[in-house]
């Protein structure tokens, strides 16, 4: 399997000696090509924190990263800002649409610095907005769409650029359950027909049953974690739950 992130010793720590807070700790993790990873944990553990790491957001206050064997740790904000446009996705719970701008800009936002022609930009907005269902709201404005409209859009920009890891940050925690369910799907056939890698941070057991694998933080340091595997995503689920009951994960409904 084809390596795609691999860090290696991770710490964060925000503040400062006398007032400091340590939000990951010796965080090893490898991320294979075509690999669907949730990451969960009680609130606080440090979930959105390793997304952010992950994803060269923050920098880690120590240990390595590297992406497709090539080092991220000691680049310049520039250049990580390059390399986040052209190799990473994201997908956030606010979706951070840009309401000035219509659902089809939005999606084309990430090819604006490419060299990407006209008429393919075109082509592959339309191609993405008929898979997603959002075909006749392009000409529309975010505010002018649902919840559920909207998070579409937000993926069809994540994965214009054809990322080599695409990031979701509680994609689903804005959304009703049908939508929900929606963009989960969706995820789960880019992960399963075109090979998509995916890190997704969820609190919600139900999403992370979609997953291939899901790693558990507690505390900032890595728990445990599960694979599919074999199983239906109701026994995942049932597995996942368990876990989280372990480590104060709470309570939730049934598949």
């Amino acid at each position: 399997m084809e390596l795609i992130l691999e860090a290696k010793g991770i710490n964060k720590v925000f503040g400062t000696k006398r007032n400091s807070y340590t939000a990951l700790r010796d965080i090893d993790l490898n991320i294979t090509k075509g690999e669907f990873v949730g990451v969960m944990g009680p609130s606080g553990a440090g979930k959105s924190t390793l997304l952010n790491v992950l994803s060269t957001i923050e920098k880690p206050t120590s240990g390595l990263l590297q992406f497709n064997g090539k080092s991220l740790t000691n680049m310049k904000e520039t250049e990580l800002t390059e390399f986040r446009r052209d190799q990473m996705g994201f997908i956030f719970q606010d979706y951070n649409l840009l309401d000035t701008l219509t659902v089809e800009e939005n999606i084309l936002l990430p090819l604006t610095f490419s060299k990407t022609p006209q008429r393919e930009m075109k082509r592959k907005v339309h191609e993405l907005a008929r898979k997603f269902g959002i075909e006749e709201n392009l000409e529309k404005f975010p505010y002018e769409i649902s919840g559920g409209q909207q998070q579409r859009t937000a993926v069809c920009r994540a994965i214009i650029c054809q990322p080599k890891i695409l990031f979701a940050d509680e994609p689903t925690g804005a959304l009703d359950s049908k939508s929900a369910y929606y963009l989960l799907e969706t995820l789960s056939e880019l992960h399963k027909e075109q090979a998509a890698t995916i890190l997704m941070v969820t609190h919600d057991p139900y999403a992370a049953s979609f997953c291939s694998r899901v790693v558990f933080i507690k505390d900032g340091t890595l728990f445990t974690e599960i694979r599919k595997g074999e199983q239906s995503r109701k026994q995942l689920f049932g597995q996942i739950l368990d876990i989280l009951s372990s480590i104060g994960g709470g309570q939730y409904d049934a598949v």
